[in-house]
């Protein structure tokens, strides 16, 4: 367990994912393709329209800017990237960060 939570990404909705702990990285956020929001930094991506490849590029961003991808169930960000490294569409370790309560969080890579 770490005791300072990194940027990481988790999902709100299908389709929508939240980039929290993330308010200094706003300009490359944006660079990304991220929105702005009254409830934290926004990156929307709609799983079942977006191509593989649009999807894997955000991701190789985000990680490259050191964020994590939840794990949770269903369409959970690690999910995600775990599909998308099955098409081929992505490649490499993916950092994951995973609660067991909600001040007790593990980080690692798969």
């Amino acid at each position: 367990m770490s005791s300072e939570l990194p940027p990481f990404v988790r999902s709100s909705a299908p389709g929508v994912w939240v980039l929290e702990s993330a308010g200094h990285l706003t300009q490359e956020l944006e660079a990304l393709g991220a929105t702005l929001s009254e409830d934290g930094v926004r990156l929307i991506l709609r799983h079942a329209s977006s191509d593989d490849n649009t999807m894997a590029d955000i991701a190789r961003g985000l990680r490259a800017l050191g964020f994590y991808f939840s794990d949770g169930r269903d369409w959970s960000p690690k999910a995600v990237l775990q599909h998308l490294r099955d098409q081929g569409a992505f490649s490499g370790p993916i950092p994951v960060i995973s609660w067991t309560r909600p001040e007790n969080f593990t980080l690692r890579e798969i």
